[in-house]
């Protein structure tokens, strides 16, 4: 079955073929998947998703933008679905941009610039390959992508310079930067997985809690993760003995929300 990578690659020009190929692929997965069900996901008027796909509307950049997001195109793809032909000027901006959205998205790029604190760093990409257990492809266009946004540098003599200060350079616009960052995370979570099954348990610290509280707190307890994530970062960067790179993440996130169904239930 035509898978949606296949699809985007065989009607790239087209985004209301490549809409109509989607919501097919979809309804022969479910009977009962529809046209209504089809514009839910993507949160879109029903009456407006069928006047794009029947040609009754034309499907302008911003469009093609959130409903790309929505069915999980990548930047690369979501362009070229807009068929960008720009000046050279123009060009290099976009490529930068592209180079910045897999940058914040793909893990990799940062624990590239990581393991050059390595003791035993080796600036070849063949050992960082199999270090991260990469393709050597994969490897060297992240380097490459690394040096265009002037993250990574390397000098005449083979050294290996990361520039990068602990930042990326962030070109993109907002929404693209937010949704860079959302597969950012899935990533990491599968790495985290990854870990879990793999990775000895006195090597690695997975842990979780629930709690019952306020949503009020949110914003308290975002800064006090964020002064956490800093301090233990400090902490663990204090040692003489760069043999490892560890990869952090902490999740806060609502399972339910009562404070709604509470005041309902009181006026009722």
């Amino acid at each position: 079955m035509e898978n949606l990578e296949t699809a985007t690659f065989k009607y790239k020009k087209d985004f209301s073929v490549f809409l109509k190929r989607e919501l097919l692929r979809r309804s022969k997965k479910n009977s009962s998947y529809s046209l209504r069900s089809f514009a839910r996901s993507l949160e879109i008027d029903p009456s407006l998703l069928s006047k794009l796909l029947n040609g009754k509307r034309s499907i302008g950049h911003k469009h093609i933008d959130k409903l790309g997001q929505k069915l999980g195109l990548s930047l690369r793809e979501i362009e070229s679905f807009k068929g960008l032909q720009e000046s050279k000027e123009e060009k290099d901006f976009y490529q930068l941009s592209l180079d910045e959205f897999d940058i914040i998205s793909d893990w990799h790029h940062y624990a590239i610039l990581e393991m050059m604190n390595l003791d035993y760093f080796v600036p070849d990409l063949k050992w960082i390959a199999q270090g991260l257990n990469l393709e050597l492809g994969e490897v060297e266009e992240s380097v490459e992508r690394l040096k265009r946004v002037g993250l990574l540098k390397i000098s005449d003599d083979g050294e290996w310079i990361d520039s990068s200060g602990g930042h990326s350079t962030h070109i993109l616009d907002k929404n693209f930067t937010s949704y860079a960052h959302k597969k950012s995370q899935k990533n990491i979570l599968n790495k985290a997985i990854e870990s879990l099954e793999s990775t000895p348990i006195e090597k690695r610290d997975q842990s979780s809690m629930m709690v019952t509280t306020s949503p009020e707190k949110m914003s308290k307890a975002k800064e006090m993760i964020k002064d956490f994530r800093r301090h233990l970062t400090a902490f663990l960067e204090d040692t003489d003995d760069k043999s490892a790179v560890y990869q952090l993440s902490v999740s806060l996130f609502p399972l339910l929300e009562i404070k709604n169904r509470y005041k309902k239930t009181k006026e009722q």
